[in-house]
Order: structure tokens, then sequence, then C-alpha cells
């Protein structure tokens, strides 16, 4: 049995589950895609009923036809078609799982990846699914504070001028580049 029959029979056997009982089941959910749930995610699932996570997932496109066009748009449409077809394939059956589970989820194509809000059962039955690679913590990254620089005034140096040494040159040599006035 190929790859993509395990993981298509997979799926049909997550729609059954489904279809049979109604209510969403986490079938398969396990202790064995522990591994992929990062260290911040099992503790904030420890303290909080509902989490939101990033899901990652094994499949990556193919861009090999993509490469070999010479147009730059053909180029850059091969690409996201490439990138749109493998998120469609690669997370449709955790989509499922996440519809029937009326879980908040959004889908990132560009990077196959699911932003999900949900709880802790949910994650194990994510985590257990052989197309997830990992499920990570959403980060939130504090920017740094730009740094304004102020000019003393309409005489100031600007900064390329100082960076060649400008104002070293006219104070040493007392020559500010000017022609001379004078014929030499």
């Amino acid at each position: 049995m190929t790859f993509h029959a395990k993981r298509w029979g997979a799926a049909l056997a997550g729609v059954l589950v489904v279809t049979m009982t109604g209510a969403p089941s986490y079938a398969g959910a396990s202790s064995s895609g522990d591994a992929k749930v990062s260290a911040a995610v099992r503790a904030a699932a420890a303290e909080s009923s509902k989490i939101t996570f990033w899901i990652t997932f094994t499949g990556k496109a193919n861009l090999g036809t993509a490469a070999s066009l010479k147009v730059k748009a053909q180029r850059g449409a091969a690409v996201r078609q490439a990138k749109v077809d493998t998120a469609n394939s690669t997370q449709a059956g955790v989509r499922q799982l996440l519809d029937s589970a009326g879980a908040d989820y959004k889908t990132y194509w560009i990077s196959n990846r699911i932003k999900v809000t949900g709880d802790s059962k949910l994650l194990d039955a994510l985590s257990a699914r052989p197309e997830v690679a990992g499920i990570e913590e959403d980060k939130t990254i504090k920017l740094p504070e730009p740094k304004v620089e102020t000019s003393t005034g309409p005489n100031a140096v600007e900064w390329g001028i100082d960076r060649i040494n400008a104002p070293r040159v006219w104070n040493e040599l007392g020559s500010r580049g000017e022609a001379s006035s004078s014929p030499t």
C-alpha cells in the first residue's frame, strides 16, 4: 500500500467514525504524537481549556516544474499552484477533523500550516495524525522600538559624509573640495 493510499484510508476511516457517531470523534488520539507537540504547547494545554497553536505538515510542494519556467509570471503562478495543491491535499484530513470538532482555525497554503484554537483532546488527536509534522505555540514577538536619530539642525553633517571621514579632511587639510576662484 502506498503512502497516499494509507493517508486517504486514514482520512476515510476518520470520516466514517464521525458519520457513524454523529459527534466529533478524536479516534486515533494517543500519546504516539507527543514528540510532535512542543513543550510550550503542552504547558499551555495544562493551564487552559482553550489554546492556540500552529500545525505544520509533512508535505512539501514540488517546485521543480516552476524552476524550469523562463517567464517570471508563469514561474510565480506555478509556485503558487504547487503550494496551494500541496496544502489542499495534506491538510484535507486535519481540516475535516477540525470542522467536525467545531474548532476555530485558519489555513495558510504558503507555509502549509494551520493556526488552531482548541482543547487538549483536539491537540492529542491532531498530534497522532501522520501528516502532522509538528505542533508549536503561537508566539508573540515584540519588535524593538525604532531608533530615531535627530540632526542638530540644517548645518549638521549627513551620516554618509561623516562615514567617509569628510569632516576630518575639512579640519586637518582646510579643504572642503570647492574649486578655487583664483587662477593658478
